[in-house]
């Protein structure tokens, strides 16, 4: 989906209209006690911030440089309608679902990634940017942990490239939400989530940290 991350652009403009306005970026991965893993990941917009996106198109300069916006009511037809024409989809190997969840809409892409050992090296390599999959780039790797016998290290990073742009729109009352989960079959035996659910099983990170 990487049209939809272009509303950086575009906010340039329309700063002003910023406050109460969220983006949502969530990827989860689920291992099941057979060792299945799957991967879902949700980017979505609330609905205020998909109507100043909409409404940005009407802003204009009048004679002596003040911007003018002239706002429009958006029909939810209108918003899944700019979502569709915005957005990227992912390979056909996702499954794809729309998410509407308390006013926030866009999509869901499920990925079944096979066993842990067929996604598991037993030597370290350059760990996986998870940047790239939120980014839209296919989800290729076979080396998302590295193997030690029956214990398995992440072989993951993430690379905020967008951090500085993030605080700055904040200050105007824009909010990002972007988190990665990961639920595991047993406790953890270490890690540096910045939360931590579910006796130890469940962990979650703030990304945009």
């Amino acid at each position: 989906m990487k049209k939809i991350f272009k509303f950086l652009l575009i906010f340039t403009l329309s700063i002003y209209t910023l406050t109460g306005c969220s983006l949502k970026q969530y990827l989860e991965m689920n291992i099941t006690e057979d060792e299945n893993v799957s991967m879902s990941i949700i980017i979505a917009m609330d609905n205020e911030m998909i109507d100043n996106m909409i409404n940005s198109d009407n802003i204009i300069l009048d004679g002596e440089n003040n911007i003018d916006s002239k706002k429009q009511e958006i029909s939810d037809e209108q918003r899944w309608e700019y979502i569709n024409e915005s957005s990227n989809d992912f390979s056909d190997k996702f499954k794809k679902e729309k998410y509407d969840i308390d006013n926030f809409k866009g999509y869901k892409y499920t990925i079944n990634l096979g066993k842990l050992s067929d996604i598991s090296i037993e030597k370290a390599e350059d760990k996986i940017d998870l940047s790239k999959i939120f980014n839209g780039e296919e989800l290729q790797s076979r080396s998302l942990f590295i193997k030690n016998g029956v214990v398995y290290k992440s072989n993951i990073k993430y690379s905020n490239s967008e951090k500085n742009n993030y605080s700055n729109y904040e200050k105007y009352g824009a909010s990002f939400n972007i988190n990665f989960v990961i639920n595991l079959p047993q406790k953890s035996i270490s890690n540096n989530a910045d939360n931590i659910e579910n006796n130890g099983k469940k962990l979650s990170w703030d990304l945009k940290q």
